[in-house]
């Protein structure tokens, strides 16, 4: 039987909940080893939710993870999601040059190589730093054999975003080749693009509206690349070192409320790896940030 959804491209950025950008003023790295690890029984919540929906994801690892816990990345592999690069320590790019980048990639693969997974084809910078003045990663990436990234967010934050970048697939201009860029979703409201990729909008938003959303998206004939962490689906407390800001920021909405709405989503639409969704992309068009200048549309000053 030809399933006639509409199709998604759903992914998970698989880290810690002491792994987020603002997690770790709380939570320094030389603790990581020291604190409750979540991640085993969360990844093995996602797995279920994905096997209940016959849906398949990306899992983009980071390799301090896959060498933790190897058996999730393999068992990710065996059960037919694509297992992906989401860096080694959550580093973001901005606090990178080109050489301890190339490195974090190398650690990364070892793990994967470790794990006895296929190494990774597709990348996502943490937190989406990849941004105007990181810009030198993509050579990286390509010198690296990476087939595809997915790490830009075509719309404007306080910390990472490009608001001139194609809505759709496309291929980085101007460096020395050219990959294939899968940007993270957005609706398109006149001349306002509203980020709907996941994560905090997912569980912020109200879900008649957040699926709207989704609808415009799909309804342009675009298949939305969608985000959540492992952390948004546990069911437990934590972050309680945190300030009350980020508490809020990684705890509302998190639990039954996301899975709820994430079993609601799968049941609406088809779920295909961004592998899949790479592998179709024919004659993107080719985008230069660098001489290519921002639309001059309002821009959504997202508070999440």
């Amino acid at each position: 039987m030809v399933d006639s959804r509409r199709r998604i491209a759903l992914s998970f950025d698989v880290e810690e909940w002491f792994q987020t950008h603002a997690a770790q003023t709380a939570y320094p790295r030389e603790e990581w080893d020291s604190l409750e690890s979540r991640v085993s029984g969360n990844i093995r919540r996602i797995f279920s939710i994905l096997d209940d929906a016959g849906a398949r994801a990306t899992f983009f690892f980071l390799g301090w993870i896959v060498d933790r816990y190897p058996v999730l990345a393999r068992e990710a592999h065996e059960r037919g999601h694509e297992v992906a690069s989401h860096g080694y320590s959550h580093t973001p790019l901005t606090s990178m040059d080109s050489d301890s980048f190339a490195r974090e990639l190398e650690l990364t693969e070892k793990a994967f190589e470790g794990a006895s997974v296929p190494a990774p084809t597709g990348f996502r910078a943490p937190s989406f730093t990849l941004v105007d003045e990181t810009l030198w990663a993509l050579d990286v990436l390509l010198s690296a054999g990476y087939g595809y990234d997915s790490s830009v967010y075509p719309m404007f934050r306080h910390r990472y975003g490009m608001p001139g970048a194609p809505v759709v697939p496309f291929t980085f201009g101007g460096g020395d080749g050219r990959l294939l860029e899968l940007p993270m979703a957005v609706a398109l409201s006149g001349r306002r693009r509203i980020p709907v990729a996941g994560g905090a909008y997912l569980r912020f938003m109200p879900f008649l509206l957040y699926s709207r959303f989704i609808e415009r998206v799909t309804g342009e004939d675009r298949v939305p690349v969608l985000y959540l962490h492992p952390w948004e689906l546990d069911r437990g407390g934590v972050l309680w070192r945190s300030k009350l800001r980020q508490r809020v920021r990684q705890g509302f909405g998190s639990g039954p409320g996301a899975e709820r709405k994430l079993r609601t989503l799968l049941g609406r639409y088809r779920s295909v790896t961004l592998a899949d969704l790479a592998s179709e992309v024919t004659g993107p068009p080719e985008w230069d940030p660098r001489t290519c200048p921002d639309p001059p549309s309002r821009r959504l000053r997202s508070l999440l």
